[in-house]
């Protein structure tokens, strides 16, 4: 495995600078810690009003953390094992209620990875069956899209990619419906275009 994840983050070769390139190598490599993203601007600026819910969502209990899986592909998480990545580096929403006996749970996630040389693309946009009461605040799969833009620009990534909902692996256990409003809607409203299997944008996206 770990031979694989070093094949795997060499090609992560966005500049020709070896310095940039070790930066890159070396930010891979952190997701197998599992460490905490300081992400409140983005958990204020997708947080919604909680008029028409039915019970109330504390907006200090999100949190972000960082995870890769346990193999290469299709393998369950190192940090969160409960949840199933679609590739190998991941963020993690999750949700702390200690009133709910719901601590510091996955409740979120999105996985990426390495798509050619210059772009990263994002294969999953998945919430966790039974968390809909801690996921109807927030717009999860527009705040998950920001983050990964947010890190792919920092590590010098040419290109953003979104898989389609016809193209994503679990498109036969999952309504169509669904799928298309996680993936298609949410790459059509944030300004991405389709090529083929992928959404496409060049990055920094626009405000």
């Amino acid at each position: 495995m770990y031979q694989k994840l070093r094949t795997f983050l060499s090609s992560a070769r966005f500049t020709s600078n070896p310095i940039a390139q070790l930066r890159v190598y070396s930010e891979l490599s952190d997701f197998r810690h599992g460490s905490e993203v300081e992400a409140n601007g983005l958990i204020d600026k997708f947080y919604m009003s909680q008029r028409k819910l039915p019970i109330t969502i504390d907006k200090k209990g999100y949190a972000i953390a960082k995870d890769t899986s346990r193999g290469y592909y299709h393998e369950w998480g190192k940090k969160f094992p409960d949840l199933f990545y679609d590739s190998p580096f991941a963020f993690v929403l999750t949700y702390n209620d200690p009133a709910l006996e719901d601590t510091d749970k996955g409740i979120a996630c999105t996985s990426f990875e390495i798509d050619g040389k210059h772009a990263i693309r994002i294969t999953q946009l998945q919430g966790k069956l039974g968390k809909k009461y801690a996921l109807l605040p927030i717009r999860w799969e527009k705040m998950f899209v920001r983050l990964v833009e947010e890190w792919a620009t920092k590590m010098g990534a040419k290109e953003l990619r979104i898989s389609t909902a016809e193209s994503n692996f679990w498109r036969l256990s999952i309504r169509s419906e669904n799928g298309q409003r996680r993936y298609d809607t949410t790459a059509e409203e944030m300004g991405f275009k389709r090529s083929g299997e992928f959404y496409s944008a060049n990055l920094p996206l626009p405000d």
